[in-house]
């Protein structure tokens, strides 16, 4: 196997004949948008169009508040722990499951890990995980 980088190419531009047919259908594109909106326009009340403009400016102020908010928080959050330097270390932890119940591996969990089969036993509250050695079995008992 070779050790080549890959291919990695710089960004190619359209040929201008494809430029214009994506400038077409862009143009296309707002006609429609205007023209479906004076179609809108000429069916709705005075009323209809001011509530709907009044809905949109406060929406918009709602959304860039809240949006200014959120960067402040995340600022005062820089200012006292500092730029992140790496991702949190998290600790697996298999003493117990999702439910709370004690876990046990009597062998190890690299060993389950591995196992083509592991038996999951409920032992007087507590989960067990056995790995089979059904497969070294019936492989042995081949041989034989």
């Amino acid at each position: 196997m070779s050790s080549k980088p890959p291919d990695i190419r710089a960004p190619l531009e359209a040929p201008p004949a494809r430029q214009f047919l994506h400038g077409v259908f862009a143009a296309a594109g707002w006609v429609l948008f205007v023209w479906w909106w004076w179609i809108v326009l000429q069916r709705v009340s005075l009323f209809e169009v001011r509530f709907t403009v009044w809905f949109l400016v406060i929406s918009l102020f709602i959304i860039a508040t809240v949006t200014g908010l959120w960067a402040i928080h995340n600022q005062r959050i820089f200012q006292q722990k500092g730029a992140r330097t790496g991702l949190a270390v998290i600790e697996e932890n298999h003493s117990r499951d999702v439910l709370g119940r004690p876990v046990e591996f009597p062998t190890s969990i690299e060993d389950c890990l591995t196992a083509n089969v592991v038996i999951v036993r409920l032992e007087e509250g507590r989960k067990v995980y056995v790995p089979s050695l059904a497969g070294a079995h019936s492989a042995r008992e081949a041989g034989s």
